[in-house]
């Protein structure tokens, strides 16, 4: 049996290995993130690497105003910086498109499609009668988190790419179906807003 000073320098050698291990990692981290400088050499590195090597993404001012902020008060492009969990890089600014909608949308898993169908007919039928787009989210909506029906401003790889090409086409106040039968989910949308384009902060992490 271990004496208790022995268990405490045995913990003690596991927690100095452990930090001798991350920092060799953070510093192989680090080293890979000195040579990417643009999108096309992140997008690179991942596919050389692996889709979990490394991931690209933004730090909106609308949607991320608390990290874009921060940013903003205290790095540049190039600076590296840390948080609990990765390393991150600066490697561009841009302009993102976000948009904003209202929907409902029904699980092909949980009912019919003929019965999704009949539903989605009905809304469309009462918004185009007067019945605000909001009551309608409240009375069909098939446990979902949103909030009367509002989107809120999401990028595209939220709703992916093909809802927002077709959101972007239709003129605000337009309501119309949408199907994605790759996830068997289908929506009825109302555009609300246009395309909105924000201030992003481009990075990639490790």
């Amino acid at each position: 049996m271990f004496s208790k000073s022995k268990i405490r320098f045995i913990l003690l050698f596991l927690i100095l290995i452990n930090q001798a291990f991350l920092f060799a990692q953070n510093s192989k981290k680090i080293k890979a993130l000195k040579k990417i400088n643009t999108v096309a050499q992140a997008e690179a590195f991942i596919k050389k690497n692996g889709p979990t090597s490394a991931r690209i993404g933004n730090f909106n001012r609308i949607i991320d105003s608390v990290e874009y902020k921060e940013i903003k008060a205290a790095f540049r492009v190039g600076d590296v910086f840390f948080d609990k969990r990765l390393i991150y890089k600066i490697i561009g600014n841009e302009e993102e498109p976000l948009f904003r909608c209202e929907y409902l949308v029904f699980d092909g898993n949980k009912m019919s499609k003929n019965t999704i169908d009949s539903l989605r007919s009905e809304i469309i039928k009462q918004y185009q009668s007067g019945v605000l787009f909001k009551s309608l989210a409240k009375q069909y909506s098939i446990g979902g988190k949103l909030s009367e029906g509002n989107s809120g401003w999401f990028r595209t790889s939220k709703m992916g790419e093909e809802f927002c090409i077709v959101l972007d086409y239709k003129d605000i106040g337009d309501i119309y179906l949408y199907d994605d039968s790759v996830k068997n989910v289908y929506y009825v949308v109302l555009k609300t807003h246009s395309v909105l384009c924000a201030d992003s902060w481009v990075f990639v992490a490790m």
